[in-house]
């Protein structure tokens, strides 16, 4: 147990190194938009200073726009190295020569891996809150109370137990999209030469694979539905969406968890059995 947090402790410090100045320079951005933000919302402030503000107010959109993207491609990209160093690079002599199970080195990896996902979602969350225009939406008077019997018409349709599976779906999606890259990883490792375009092919093969099986079941899903397509009613148009969303998360969370263990006894086995050292 002390050697898997060794091992946790290190690859979370590592993957520290590449992910946090995205975060600082999306936290920057954050405070330069709040920042215009409070300077727009002055009715007294000349035109062109409004402009200039406007202007730059967009480049600050843009660059935490450019923030996010790079905090997403460096997690998958320190998935990827980060897998690969420590298994199968230098380092992978240290990490299978540990007194621990070949399925406890995987679920180290998906841990650290995955939380770095879920620190990535709650920080783009609340920092989205931090830059929209708040103030703006209480000004205009968008909660009315005709929206609020709208909002609580969805309530009432369990909508929150969608939202819940909703997000459920989309961490078991992070950990079966974890495993997979492992998998690529490892389906690489397997082979002499031609390594990246190796793990590339299997990324875009098995993927496409993958999301065919799941978009059959999905479908299968709709057409033995027997309330799918019932509602007649031009009022009962929310309670249809929210059903056809409800019904999707509730696939796909199936299928990612059949598949994540799935991929996971694959990339255990190919550990276990076919490892392959530089």
């Amino acid at each position: 147990m002390k050697n898997l947090g060794k091992l946790i402790k290190y690859d979370f410090m590592d993957v520290s190194k590449l992910i946090i100045p995205f975060y600082i320079g999306m936290g920057v951005m954050g405070i330069v938009i709040r920042v215009f933000w409070f300077i727009l919302l002055n009715e007294k402030i000349d035109d062109r200073v409004r402009i200039s503000t406007g202007v730059f107010q967009f480049m600050s959109y843009f660059g935490y726009v450019i923030a996010i993207i790079g905090i997403i491609l460096m997690t998958y990209y320190a998935v990827i190295i980060r897998y690969y160093r420590s298994i199968y690079g230098n380092e992978g002599y240290l990490t299978n020569t540990l007194p621990i199970e070949t399925y406890e080195i995987i679920l180290a990896k998906l841990l650290t891996f995955f939380s770095w996902f879920v620190v990535n979602g709650i920080i783009i969350f609340f920092t989205f809150w931090f830059i929209i225009p708040i103030e703006g939406i209480f000004k205009a008077n968008i909660f009315r109370p005709e929206v609020l019997r709208e909002i609580e018409m969805f309530l009432r349709h369990s909508v929150g137990t969608a939202l819940i599976i909703g997000i459920i779906s989309m961490l078991v999606m992070t950990i079966e999209k974890i495993l997979f890259l492992f998998l690529c990883v490892s389906i690489a490792n397997m082979v002499k030469s031609y390594r990246i375009l190796t793990g590339i092919g299997a990324y875009i093969i098995l993927g496409g694979i993958i999301g065919l099986i799941k978009q059959v079941i999905l479908t299968f899903t709709y057409i033995f539905d027997k309330n799918y397509g019932n509602y007649d009613n031009s009022e009962w148009e929310v309670l249809r969406t929210f059903e056809n969303v409800f019904n999707t998360n509730l696939g796909m969370l199936f299928t990612s968890i059949v598949f994540s263990v799935i991929l996971f006894f694959v990339v255990n086995y190919l550990l276990k059995n076919r490892l392959n050292l530089e």
